[in-house]
C-alpha cells in the first residue's frame, strides 16, 4: 500500500494474506444463519490477550489464524476489484496493525457490494471465497487455510456453513464440531 498513512514521507506497506479471528457478528444470529452464543469473542480479538484456559470450545476446534488474500484489491468470488486507490481498497495491513483482524460475518454468495469501505461488508451466508472484505479468503480451488489454537493447519472447504465457521471462530461458545463439517 502506498496511500493512507502508508503513504507518508514515500513509505511502504504490505498487507499480509493471513489474519487472526477476533469474533464473530451477533447479527449473524439475528439474521438465523448462526447460532446463538453467550460469547462471540475469538481467540485474537483487538487488544485483549486470551488465555488457554479461556478457549472453552477446545485449542483443536477454534481457529486462531486464517487467510484473507488479496488485500489492499477488493477480491469477489475469484475476481479481482478495480487497481487500489486510496477511496477503493479493502482494509488490511501488517500482521500486527490493528486493521487485520477479521470479524467472522460471512457475505452474500455472490461477494456483496462492489463499493468497498474500511468496514465490515455485508453480512451473509457464505462462509469462505466470496469476499475479502475482512472475511475468509484464498486463491486455492476448493477452500482456505486455517491454522488452529492448537497449531495445527486444516483446510477449510468451500461450501462449508457459515454456522459451522461461526462455530469454529469462536473460543467458548460451546458449540460441537466435527471434522467432517469442514
Amino acid at each position: 500500500m502506498t496511500f493512507g498513512s502508508w503513504g507518508l514521507n514515500g513509505t511502504r506497506g504490505a498487507c499480509t494474506d493471513y489474519a487472526p479471528i477476533g469474533g464473530v457478528s451477533p447479527v449473524l444470529a439475528d439474521m438465523e444463519l448462526i447460532d446463538p452464543v453467550g460469547l462471540y469473542e475469538g481467540v485474537m480479538p483487538i487488544n485483549r490477550m486470551v488465555r488457554l484456559d479461556e478457549i472453552t470450545d477446545g485449542a483443536s476446534n477454534t481457529i486462531l489464524v486464517t487467510e484473507c488474500a488479496g488485500r489492499p484489491r477488493h477480491w469477489r468470488v475469484g475476481q479481482a476489484g478495480p487497481e487500489p486507490t486510496q477511496a477503493h481498497h479493502v482494509g488490511g495491513g501488517p500482521w500486527t496493525g490493528g486493521s487485520n483482524g477479521l470479524v467472522i460475518q460471512g457475505s452474500p454468495f455472490d461477494g456483496g457490494s462492489l463499493v468497498v469501505t474500511q468496514t465490515l461488508g455485508e453480512p451473509g451466508p457464505c462462509a469462505l471465497n466470496c469476499t475479502n472484505n475482512f472475511q475468509v479468503y484464498s486463491f486455492h480451488t476448493g477452500g482456505a487455510l486455517a491454522v488452529f489454537a492448537d497449531g495445527s493447519v486444516h483446510f477449510l472447504k468451500a461450501g462449508m456453513s457459515i454456522r459451522v465457521l461461526a462455530r469454529l471462530a469462536t473460543r467458548a461458545g460451546g458449540e460441537v464440531v466435527s471434522a467432517d463439517d469442514y
